[in-house]
């Protein structure tokens, strides 16, 4: 129920920043019953912000909310997001990967037939 947060170093002198950051948010209890539930109604929330000067605050350039929902049948979610003032886009995009070690729920499992056809022995003339 308490919200975890991470935050990035300061990207300086660029338009186009790449922030290479990895951080690990733990999942307290993976057998409960309730953590696919848990997991449809919770939102990852990215806020891109600069600073502006020693005496000013930081502002806002955008976020992005990425829904946590594809992780109870996938490992992994990959996205772009799309940066928002509100509900006006902001005119920039966030790439995100999101990664857990097995799905919440049961996985994703596609069964595919095909036919193969198996050569054994092939003789090349001398």
């Amino acid at each position: 129920d308490d919200s975890q947060s991470g935050k990035t170093d300061t990207v300086k002198h660029t338009n186009n920043p790449e922030y290479n950051a990895s951080y690990k948010f733990p999942v307290l209890d993976r057998k409960s019953r309730s953590i696919g539930r848990h997991f449809k109604r919770v939102l990852l929330k990215l806020d891109v912000l600069y600073e502006r000067g020693f005496f000013k605050g930081n502002k806002s350039l955008g976020q992005a909310s990425l829904k946590l929902a594809d992780l109870e049948t996938k490992c992994e979610i990959h996205d772009g997001l799309k940066l928002m003032d509100g509900r006006k886009a902001a005119g920039g995009t966030i790439e995100i990967k999101v990664r857990i070690r097995q799905p919440l729920g049961s996985p994703e499992v596609e069964d595919i037939k095909e036919k193969w056809l198996v050569i054994d022995d092939v003789h090349k003339p001398s």
